[in-house]
């Protein structure tokens, strides 16, 4: 089973979180969506996002106007 989590880093809370049987972009980018649906943020961090999947979220994160 893999987790994916949105967190907000000042407060701590878990905005958004998805679990899944494989590790594919739509589950990761499901979360995503969810999270940028509850609020926009001023930071995105996804530093330990696998590489694959980094430029994926960030293009998307981006399209919601969040600074990266």
């Amino acid at each position: 089973m893999y987790l994916v989590a949105m967190l907000d880093w000042y407060s701590g809370y878990v905005i958004s979180w998805e679990l899944d049987q494989t590790l594919e972009l739509p589950f990761v980018l499901t979360t995503v969506q969810r999270a940028l649906g509850q609020a926009v943020p001023l930071l995105c961090n996804s530093e330990e996002a696998k590489p694959f999947y980094q430029s994926a979220v960030s293009r998307h994160v981006a399209s919601r106007q969040c600074p990266d």
